[in-house]
C-alpha cells in the first residue's frame, strides 16, 4: 500500500509541476517581402568565327627547318637536307639528327 501511496503522489506531484510551468508562445513568422521584379534581357551575341589562313608546310621547308633537341649544343638543330651532325666534344663520336620522310599533312 505505501508504494501505492508514494507511486501516486509521485505522479500527481509530476501533473502539478508540469501545470504550473510557463505556458508555450507562439513563434512570430517573419513577415514576406516583396522580390524584386527581372526584367527579361536578350542574349548576347553569338560571336562569328573567321577561319585564318594557316600556312602550308612543304617537304623542302620541313626538311631545313630549325627543331628543338634536347642533345645538341644550344639545344637546337638547324637541318640542311634533312640532316643535321654535330661532334661531341673530347670524343670520337657525333650526334646526327635526320628527317624522317614519312609524314601526313591535314586536319585533325
Amino acid at each position: 500500500m505505501k508504494k501505492f501511496l508514494l507511486s501516486s503522489a509521485l505522479v500527481a506531484l509530476t501533473w502539478l509541476i508540469s501545470a504550473c510551468s510557463a505556458a508555450p508562445t507562439a513563434t512570430p513568422f517573419p513577415t514576406p517581402t516583396a522580390l524584386p521584379s527581372v526584367t527579361p534581357t536578350a542574349p548576347p551575341p553569338t560571336p562569328t568565327l573567321t577561319p585564318t589562313a594557316i600556312p602550308s608546310l612543304s617537304l623542302d621547308m620541313l626538311k631545313n627547318g630549325e627543331y628543338s633537341v634536347a642533345e645538341v649544343a644550344g639545344g637546337k638543330a638547324k637541318l640542311v637536307n634533312g640532316m643535321y651532325q654535330e661532334k661531341i666534344p673530347n670524343s670520337s663520336a657525333q650526334v646526327t639528327v635526320l628527317f624522317n620522310e614519312v609524314l601526313s599533312i591535314g586536319d585533325l
